[in-house]
């Protein structure tokens, strides 16, 4: 009966260690592969958003539909991968949307990084997809909007529709 009492106190740090390693385990040995760099730009373009994403069918979907949406509207459009998203600092642009991926869940480490070195500068959208659509960053000292949703097909429009009301929005407040 004594040695029973040792399994917990050993239980209860490995299954913190289990939960830590299953969050940062699938960003370090299964990272998504990200989108191709792109600079779309009008000839008079007043406004530059920056797009970073991931790639995948729902994410690269959503960004096409974001050039064709913004080119028109004299924006000049930065597309890059989130693993360059720390070479594009985020006081360059008027507004700044990065697709994020819920892994093991967290957001993408290399997206949390690129949040906390931004600081506060107000005109940054996370969009996340996780499995379910419901994974939201925390609202604790979050100085950026954020978006959920699950990578469904039919949800793309509505997203894409959510995503621009917010970037119209920061290119008429700068």
């Amino acid at each position: 009966m004594k040695l029973s009492r040792w399994y917990f106190p050993a239980f209860v740090p490995i299954v913190c260690l289990l939960f830590v390693f299953c969050g940062v385990l699938p960003q370090v040995f299964v990272p998504q592969k990200d989108v191709n760099s792109l600079r779309v730009a009008s000839e008079v373009a007043e406004k530059n958003v920056l797009i970073a994403s991931r790639k995948s069918d729902f994410k690269e979907a959503i960004v096409t539909a974001l050039i064709d949406s913004l080119n028109p509207e004299r924006v000049v459009v930065q597309v890059t991968g989130i693993k360059d998203l720390a070479k594009f600092p985020a006081g360059e642009f008027d507004a700044v949307v990065v697709l994020n991926t819920c892994m093991g869940w967290s957001m993408d480490r290399k997206v949390k990084s690129y949040l906390d070195r931004s600081g506060e500068v107000g005109h940054i959208l996370v969009v996340t997809t996780s499995g379910d659509g419901a994974w939201m960053p925390s609202e604790k000292d979050r100085e950026y909007d954020a978006i959920a949703s699950a990578s469904e097909k039919t949800r793309i429009e509505p997203v894409t529709s959510r995503i621009l009301q917010r970037v119209r929005e920061q290119l008429k407040a700068e």
